[in-house]
């Protein structure tokens, strides 16, 4: 609070000053503010008759505290926001797109082969559907080296935060998995810290103590997460919370797996299954992976979708029984295996077979027409509507191939067709020339 006009008349005019104490409602700090000013002196003045009259200070020692504070502040050193930015600084890392491409990378090595390398991993699943039984068979899988899903894996060291288990669990787990003799390579801990407190610090220390460390695996995401900050929205916050995790497993070369949920009613198949994912836009988005768990309740085979940066989608049936994950193959894989089964006896089968015969080695036409043509022949339909009839059809397409040497060729766009947009379709023997 600065010294008024009302202040300095309550000096002049020897009017009473008990609304102004000092240094309660006057400070050196105040003082100091005004030096420079035109009215400087008189403030000065002012205050020093204020505070020798009011016994805080005899006058020579109200100069010589004043002086000591003016020496103290001019003296101290001033720290700017430009300073403090300076400190931070580090200049940008340059490379030419020419060393780039002269120079020979070497891809980093899998963890699993075609489904986790190093870097960040999120896995997703809705609750109770076994996302913490396939964790641990990955965890045991990596420190024994043995496989994982009938995929190849690479030994080293596991650690565990196994954040919502308990010693008694994990130990009924690893039999139920088969492990009577536990991996003598995995390490569990059932606390930590959150990322916003000391958990980089605590993941850092156990890098540093072992060197074999290849995977982490963190169940679940929710429990080291920090709190929100004020103003912060909710992709802000994700991203300040994963992108440390992110950043650790790249520069240690670890892969580093984030256990989820899935958002509420997505027990089921989507377009993008990897939109499932609870704040998929910043936990997606920063992690390097994703691996989200799909399918109905009350089915033991659910569908394990995984895609990351380096390698391409793969969806991976699998079947859940006493505790452990068998793998059934590829979708694709399934639904050929099913096709092959029906191959015979499928009414939209019957009837490409029959089209291409009778129009002399080749058919074209939309789905719709290819769907009448089947109610027509078969007087039956093998799907509900035209537009799924194509997914129908697709597991049926190498088999058509094999057995009856026909083509299909599907379409990338739709064209103009008698001023009409169509996506043809086109079945032909093989060897047909038009």
């Amino acid at each position: 609070m600065a010294w008024t006009l009302r202040d300095l008349e309550a000096l002049y005019t020897q009017q009473p000053d008990d609304y102004f104490t000092f240094p309660a409602n006057g400070t050196f700090s105040d003082l100091y503010n005004f030096k420079g000013a035109s009215d400087y002196r008189v403030r000065l003045q002012a205050a020093r008759n204020i505070a020798v009259k009011r016994g805080h200070f005899r006058a020579d020692e109200f100069d010589s505290k004043y002086a000591a504070y003016i020496k103290g502040k001019e003296e101290a050193p001033q720290k700017s926001k430009v300073s403090i930015i300076q400190d931070d600084y580090k200049p940008l890392n340059i490379v030419s797109a020419f060393n780039l491409n002269s120079h020979e990378y070497k891809k980093p090595d899998y963890i699993v082969d075609g489904i986790l390398y190093p870097g960040l991993t999120i896995f997703a699943g809705p609750p109770k559907y076994g996302k913490s039984f396939l964790s641990l068979d990955l965890a045991c899988s990596v420190s024994t080296g043995s496989s994982f899903l009938g995929r190849l894996t690479k030994q080293g060291d596991v650690l565990y935060l196994d954040l919502e288990g308990t010693e008694w669990r994990t130990n009924e787990r690893l039999n139920q998995l088969g492990y009577k003799l536990c991996p003598d390579r995995l390490f569990h801990t059932y606390g930590a810290d959150t990322v916003d407190k000391n958990l980089l610090r605590q993941l850092t220390e156990q890098i540093k103590a072992n060197h074999e460390l290849k995977l982490m695996i963190i169940d679940t995401l929710a429990r080291i997460k920090g709190n929100i900050r004020r103003g912060e929205n909710g992709y802000s916050a994700e991203y300040r919370f994963l992108f440390p995790l992110h950043e650790l497993a790249l520069k240690n070369s670890i892969a580093v797996v984030g256990v989820t949920h899935t958002r509420k009613g997505n027990g089921i198949l989507v377009d993008d299954p990897m939109e499932m994912i609870i704040g998929s836009q910043a936990q997606y988005g920063t992690a390097d992976s994703g691996w989200v768990l799909t399918g109905k309740r009350e089915e033991s085979v659910k569908v394990l979708h995984c895609a990351g940066r380096d390698y391409e989608q793969i969806d991976l049936a699998l079947d859940f029984a006493g505790g452990k994950w068998i793998p059934q193959g590829t979708i694709e894989e399934m639904e050929q295996q099913r096709a092959a089964a029906k191959y015979n006896t499928d009414p939209a089968v019957k009837t490409i077979i029959h089209l291409v015969q009778s129009s002399g080695g080749r058919w074209s036409g939309t789905m719709q027409d290819l769907f009448n043509e089947i109610a027509m022949f078969t007087g039956d339909y093998p799907a509900p509507d035209a537009t799924r009839l194509a997914a129908h059809i697709k597991p049926y397409t190498p088999i058509l191939k094999k057995e009856n040497g026909i083509i299909t060729l599907i379409p990338a766009n739709y064209r103009k067709i008698n001023g009409k947009s169509r996506k043809e379709y086109t079945f032909r023997q093989a060897g047909f020339h038009d």
